[in-house]
């Protein structure tokens, strides 16, 4: 009897192990799919008025490869939402200016034609929060998008921003430019 218990606890041991290890993999792809080089991480410093408009208070904070992943799933939500608005705007648009010759592929947003800007904050509640800025690549090679935070103006669907607490795993103040 005590030598089944044992062969049925070590088989046990042996699937968590095996599926935590799987997890892992899989945790480590999605974080390798990121293109690293499209983002900037900005340290918090209060006495800034760009970081203090953002936050008005906290203290600075890292990101880890999880952190990456909660916020890619984050913008895709994000983007899905906004993206019924952009076909809605599309039809509108076609409809209003025959002129233009608009394609519906003109108004989809798409995450990858995006740079994105964070900043990272410990709130005072201990929770670890990020604010998410995205330029679209036609206006960040105008801009340089690595040395300021600050937003913009105007830019439509270019320029959006949205606040993710990386603790509860909640996005909100999600906000797309108006229409330049």
């Amino acid at each position: 009897m005590k030598n089944n218990l044992l062969i049925i606890l070590f088989i046990s041991v042996f699937f968590s192990c095996k599926k935590s290890k799987n997890e892992t993999d899989a945790s480590t792809l999605a974080v390798s799919k990121i293109d690293t080089t499209r983002i900037t991480i900005f340290k918090y410093d209060n006495t800034d008025k760009e970081c203090e408009k953002i936050f008005p208070a906290g203290k600075n904070s890292r990101l880890e490869d999880v952190d990456l992943i909660k916020i890619e799933d984050a913008l895709k939500l994000i983007i899905g939402k906004q993206n019924t608005v952009q076909v809605k705007r599309f039809k509108e648009y076609s409809k209003n200016y025959l002129k233009e010759n608009y394609t519906l592929q003109d108004f989809i947003i798409k995450d990858k034609n995006y740079i994105r800007r964070y900043l990272v904050i410990e709130n005072s509640h201990g929770e670890k929060e990020i604010y998410v800025n995205l330029i679209c690549d036609e206006i960040a090679k105008e801009l340089d998008w690595k040395k300021y935070l600050s937003d913009g103006h105007g830019g439509g669907s270019c320029l959006f921003s949205f606040k993710l607490n990386l603790t509860t795993n909640t996005y909100y103040d999600v906000y797309f430019h108006a229409e330049a």
